[in-house]
């Protein structure tokens, strides 16, 4: 999966599997497919109301049809310069993270079993 970003700067990044995904701040229920939830921050961003932030533009959910290991993914909230992204999975697996650049994007490999 791969999150393109807009914008100067260098993002960081956290990733790991939680047992019930809620909302950072809100902890509302996050309601997704499968039967492992990995829930991954990216920080760094601005806020949508800040001078010069560009509109998220695409769906907040988004249901692979492909049989594959990613079920659904959720775009979640925006909190204190982070987004908060969901994956449901069809079982834990390793998912290393990276940045490339040029342009700038953070990107989740989930590994097939």
């Amino acid at each position: 999966m791969v999150v393109d970003l807009a914008g100067e700067g260098t993002p960081g990044w956290r990733g790991e599997y939680v047992e019930d995904p809620t909302q950072q701040a809100a902890g509302e229920p996050v309601y997704l497919l499968g039967e492992a939830y990995l829930q991954i921050l990216v920080s760094g961003v601005v806020y949508p109301t800040e001078a010069g932030a560009q509109p998220f533009e695409s769906p907040r959910t988004i249901t692979p049809e492909s049989g594959g290991v990613i079920q659904d993914v959720r775009y979640g909230s925006e909190f204190e310069g982070q987004v908060e992204i969901w994956i449901g999975l069809t079982s834990n697996q390793p998912f290393p993270v990276s940045l490339l650049e040029d342009p700038t994007r953070v990107v989740i490999d989930v590994q097939r079993p």
